[in-house]
């Protein structure tokens, strides 16, 4: 790996305690007031996240970069509560050839035990690392341990890596706790 000299200055304020009683391990770290510039592009945000009683908090937090956001809060442990929205639309931020976006939504809830996944991603113009993707979508509806029905949906097109390279890709799967189906074709 080659690291970049990437020109910039950044500020913030980063506070952090934990502590490890009766072999339980309980943190905060609080990452405020981000701003600056790293590599010509404006950086902005805050971040919170609170580990406590085998549970992981994630504050309302948001990360700006350029035109690169990623905002993630919730918490995870026995029960989930994670909602995420990621904009990658300045790869070459960190790789001066890499070009593309990549979008992603969604939320995780349920237990632990007993997941639900709702959400997205969308690639589009990708060309990072030597994969290159014309587009890629993928979408989840998924509660598996429910009589409830699930959805995945993956679709690309012009997907290559090293020697490998695949015109188009196509999985679909659907059913519930009791009977699945399933579709691939390449």
């Amino acid at each position: 790996i080659h690291w970049n000299n990437w020109p910039g200055s950044i500020n913030f304020k980063l506070a952090s305690n934990g502590s490890i009683i009766n072999e339980q391990a309980a943190y905060e770290v609080d990452l405020d007031a981000l701003s600056g510039s790293f590599n010509h592009l404006p950086l902005s945000g805050s971040a919170k996240v609170i580990a406590k009683n085998n549970k992981i908090k994630i504050q309302p937090s948001l990360i700006v970069l350029g035109k690169n956001r990623l905002q993630a809060q919730g918490t995870l442990g026995k029960t989930l509560n994670l909602n995420w929205d990621a904009a990658i639309q300045q790869l070459n931020v960190f790789d001066k050839q890499a070009t593309g976006q990549i979008l992603s939504k969604g939320t995780v809830t349920g237990s632990a035990k007993q997941p639900k996944l709702q959400g997205n991603i969308n690639i589009t113009s990708l060309k990072l690392l030597g994969l290159t993707v014309k587009s890629f979508a993928a979408q989840a509806n998924a509660d598996f341990y429910q009589a409830q029905p699930s959805l995945i949906s993956i679709q690309g097109k012009n997907i290559a890596y090293q020697n490998f390279h695949a015109d188009s890709l196509n999985l679909s799967l659907a059913g519930n706790n009791k009977q699945q189906t399933g579709k691939f074709s390449m």
